[in-house]
């Protein structure tokens, strides 16, 4: 099951909140965090590490990007040939199409 785009959204707001405020403060009836501290970073060159290997830079973790790798790791531990508990009740549960494990890989409706 994938996160909505507003959770990831909330969540990067938190982290920046949490490392760029000087004194970081959350409210819980708001999703994410409204904050200045850490408008003078772009938001899409903080993630990325800098050219040469070198030690300057945020390198911020890219979350949406973090939890895509995460979804295909799992997808591909599935799709493997060994055979393990979880595995068998994910196959139960597709067992809907004649696929079996492909019907993950599949653009045909489930009946």
């Amino acid at each position: 099951m994938a996160a909505p785009g507003w959770f990831h959204q909330a969540l990067q707001a938190d982290v920046y909140q949490l490392l760029w405020e000087r004194e970081p403060s959350f409210d819980v009836e708001h999703v994410g965090t409204d904050s200045n501290a850490y408008k003078w970073i772009k938001n899409h060159t903080a993630p990325i590490a800098p050219k040469g290997g070198s030690m300057l830079g945020a390198r911020l973790l890219d979350w949406e990007s973090h939890v895509k790798a995460m979804q295909v790791k799992w997808l591909l531990k599935y799709l493997d040939a060994s055979t393990s508990t979880w595995k068998l009740i994910l196959d139960c549960w597709l067992a809907r199409t004649s696929l079996g494990r492909a019907a993950i890989l599949s653009s045909i409706p489930a009946k």
